[in-house]
């Protein structure tokens, strides 16, 4: 009888280490994943307010993959073409009080007052400018302005985490207000 309550002691010692180690683990997966996919990259904050301070995205694998050395080669036509173009830097305040940065880029022959404005966002761990330098000096040259913005967390925005289009959602209702406010003062 008195091994049976110690061998019945024993498994149920077992089984509730073997439950915690299972729900630490389970803790550290979910943190690890966390970090990986919600918290900003050490060192990827950008101070400056200059549109053309940005890192070549993919240079390192240009070379493995021909779609990456097309964009790595887009991006670099990009700074080129941009260098003669008039931009502005543009900053809201999140709800948050987060500083995020964005640049207005003319297009060309556009001298409208009420212009026709794209907005382009971007993905995940990116930046406006790194996203837009495929197709947007296309839209530039048929006369759009450009708005070009770095999410929360991202680029020369401030923040600590990203907000995977939830944040960023409710911060474009701001950056349109900017927009309009711009086109009638």
């Amino acid at each position: 009888m008195f091994l049976m309550a110690l061998g019945l002691k024993i498994s149920i010692i077992v089984i509730a280490s073997l439950v915690g180690l299972y729900f630490l683990f389970c803790i550290a997966v979910a943190i690890f994943f966390f970090n990986l996919m919600l918290k900003r990259e050490k060192n990827s904050f950008k101070e400056s307010k200059d549109l053309l301070d940005f890192n070549i995205v993919g240079s390192d694998n240009s070379e493995l993959f021909p779609d990456v050395a097309l964009m790595v080669k887009a991006q670099y036509d990009l700074k080129d073409y941009l260098q003669k173009k008039e931009t502005t830097y543009l900053e809201i305040n999140s709800d948050r009080g987060l500083k995020l940065a964005g640049w207005y880029i003319k297009g060309d022959g556009n001298s409208s007052s009420h212009p026709k404005v794209l907005i382009f966002c971007h993905g995940w761990k990116s930046s406006g400018i790194v996203d837009m330098a495929v197709v947007g000096p296309y839209y530039l040259e048929q006369g759009y302005d450009v708005l070009v913005v770095d999410h929360q967390a991202h680029g020369h925005s401030e923040g600590k985490y990203l907000g995977f289009g939830v944040l960023d959602s409710l911060n474009m209702f701001k950056w349109v207000q900017k927009i309009d406010q711009m086109h009638q003062g």
